[in-house]
Parts: C-alpha cells; structure tokens; sequence
C-alpha cells in the first residue's frame, strides 16, 4: 500500500498542511519541533485509529480549536481509497470504510477463494501467506499479525465501520470488530455522466463483467464456462480490465477489453 497525499486541518501544530508524496522514497527534514513527527503520527492515525505516542485525541488538536481533520489517500493494487478522520474534544466519530476483509485478518484481504476461516477465532499458519497479497515471500507473519490488529482496532470509541455489500458487513459481524455498529453503504457511480439514454436495441443479452486485475479469484475462468453454456443467439458475455493474453486465451464469441480510462458523455 502506498500513501499518496496526506491533508490535515488543525492537527497538532498545523493550521493546514496539504502534501503530495512520490511513489519512491520521501525525506522530511527540518529544525526540532517544527512538525515532521506530527506528520508520521496523522498517518499512524489514519491507518490504525490510535496515535503511536498514545495520545489522547483532544491532545492531537490544534491549540484553541475544537476539532480536527486528516484526509489520507492511499495506493492498493492500483484502486485508490480515501482514508477521513476527524476528531473532537467533546465526543469522537470515526468513520472506517472497509473495501476487503484486511482489518480482520492476520494477512490477506480474502479469504473465501480458499476456505479458511481462521480469522473467526486466530489467524496462524496462513495457507496463502506467499501468493496472496500483501506478499510475504519468507515468513508467515499471519499470527503476530493477526494478535497486533486485534490490539489496535478493539475499544476504539465511537467507531462505526461502514462497507459497500451486505457480504462484507457480515463478515466484519463475525470478526473480533464484531463489537461496532456496520452502516451498508453500496460504492455510488457518477450519476451525471452515467444516466439512461436512447440507444440502438441489443438484439443478445449482455453479460458484463469488470475487474482491475482478473486473477483466479475474480472468477475469469466461470465466466469463459458461461460463455460456453449460454446460447449465442441470445447472449454475448464481455469482460473489462484483461491483459492481451488473457483476452487471447477467451473462447470464441466471448468479448474481451483491456483497462479503459473511457467514460459514459
């Protein structure tokens, strides 16, 4: 995972700092006391909850303020996810927003392709630890993992976790962050550039299917079945996001597309 811009708005000793990282290695560096551990800690924040120093919130709040913002944009795998907190002296409200099963595990960000369900009780002897992503190539780390997230993530007041499918909030529902309230709230699309419109009947169904990577767990492989299955007169079956490879690989019939930045106008 990688951070790409971090915004804060009176935390610590910043009125307002916005900052852009690059993709490669970044060196803060300056006189003492000007901010630069301030910064490590609005991250460690973000991703965590809680400060690395143990500070209480209202400490992290500029002086004569009453509240306080940070705005985290991180890098996985190419998606982009916005991280927001926001803290008060009176009363905390944390709003964490799951996009996979991450926090609740002792490694990987799903499960199910595999059948495991050691999460539910204690991640150890991780079955996909080396081909699953976050990779760890040398050691299993699933179980000293699994025990820090426990620690980090119980007993945050005010936290409510909030996740884009039914799914996914039942999962968090078996998990050890079983405690917080879950709000369902499904991913939006642009509804100014995606609206209905007149277009040329389709004489076949269509099938589609979207993905920023299509490995095995996406489900690629049911898809070219269905293809396979369903009656050409009535149904075509497309995919969005495959190499060159993969769309040679597609049965005959099956509509294969690479990564496209095109928008509905």
């Amino acid at each position: 995972m990688i951070v790409k811009s971090l915004k804060l708005k009176n935390f610590r000793n910043y009125d307002l700092l916005n900052l852009e990282f690059d993709s490669a290695t970044n060196i803060f560096y300056g006189d003492n006391a000007q901010g630069k551990t301030n910064i490590l800690e609005s991250a460690a924040v973000s991703a965590t909850t809680k400060s690395h120093k143990g500070s209480r919130d209202k400490e992290m709040i500029r002086f004569e303020q009453d509240d306080a913002h940070i705005r985290m944009f991180v890098d996985k795998r190419g998606i982009e996810h916005k991280i927001d907190i926001h803290l008060k002296k009176n009363k905390t409200k944390i709003i964490w927003t799951f996009h996979d099963c991450w926090a609740f595990t002792g490694h990987c960000a799903y499960f199910d392709f595999v059948q495991c369900d050691k999460w539910k009780t204690a991640c150890q002897n991780c079955p996909q630890y080396r081909n699953s992503y976050p990779y760890a190539l040398f050691k299993d780390g699933s179980k000293g993992n699994y025990a820090r997230k426990m620690a980090a993530f119980q007993g945050v007041k005010g936290l409510t976790i909030v996740t884009p499918s039914r799914w996914l909030g039942g999962q968090v529902k078996e998990s050890y962050l079983q405690e917080y309230p879950v709000k369902v709230i499904p991913n939006g699309i642009d509804l100014e550039r995606f609206v209905p419109r007149k277009t040329e009947q389709r004489k076949k169904h269509l099938v589609l299917g979207v993905a920023n990577v299509w490995d095995r767990r996406k489900g690629l492989d049911y898809l070219k079945q269905l293809s396979e299955l369903l009656d050409k007169e009535k149904y075509e079956v497309a995919v969005v996001g495959v190499s060159k490879k993969q769309i040679k690989e597609l049965p005959q019939g099956m509509i294969g597309i690479e990564h496209t930045q095109s928008l509905a106008r």
